[in-house]
């Protein structure tokens, strides 16, 4: 009778509706995999980049520490070349422990320091409760890399570089600044145009 025959149709829309919620949670399932191995394989290709870099960098600031340096200092910046390494090498792993970045941005700091002379203050707000916090390596040390060169290069007298970590909700916050020369407006606008088109 109409009643079957209406049960049965709404048991087909039913199914119906049951394939195509399915369909439609492979399609989303589908894109989140694709975006995360994008965005993996551009973190992987920012990471290539930045070891060979800092290497090259620090190699040269052993070369020049070579010239009329002590010993001691030499064999200082090759223990925290190696340090920096270990930790940022950590068995393949791409998360570390923020306390494991900051480790890595020590070594680096230091390495840099005998470059600069002691011309660098820096001043670190670490809380030791997020010291567990997990964080893709080489989070850190770019940025602190970018404020000496571009920010503190420039200044005869150095600066001071501020590391700051917070938790706001569920999300951890990371601050570098510094006391550097800055950047001209026109070109401020310009990479936060380029950060809102996505490009």
């Amino acid at each position: 009778g109409p009643a079957e025959s209406g049960a049965d149709e709404i048991a087909q829309i039913d199914r119906h509706f049951t394939s195509l919620a399915a369909r439609l949670q492979e399609m989303i399932r589908q894109k989140y995999v694709l975006e995360l191995e994008k965005t993996k394989a551009r973190l992987d290709s920012l990471q290539a980049q930045i070891n060979p870099h800092f290497l090259y960098n620090a190699l040269s600031t052993i070369s020049w520490l070579t010239l009329d340096h002590s010993r001691e200092s030499v064999r200082r910046s090759v223990e925290l070349l190696a340090r920096f390494y270990r930790i940022n090498l950590s068995r393949g792993k791409e998360i570390i422990t923020l306390g494991q970045e900051m480790e890595g941005v020590e070594a680096y700091l230091e390495l840099q320091q005998l470059r600069y002379a002691g011309r660098i203050q820096v001043h670190c707000q670490v809380p030791a409760e997020l010291e567990e916090a997990a964080v893709l390596k080489l989070t850190l040390q770019p940025l602190v890399e970018n404020s000496i060169k571009h920010g503190l290069s420039k200044e005869s007298k150095g600066g001071r570089i501020f590391i700051r970590t917070w938790m706001r909700g569920e999300r951890l916050w990371i601050s570098v600044s510094d006391t550097g020369v800055g950047m001209e407006e026109e070109r401020l606008q310009q990479i936060r145009a380029a950060l809102n088109d996505g490009t």
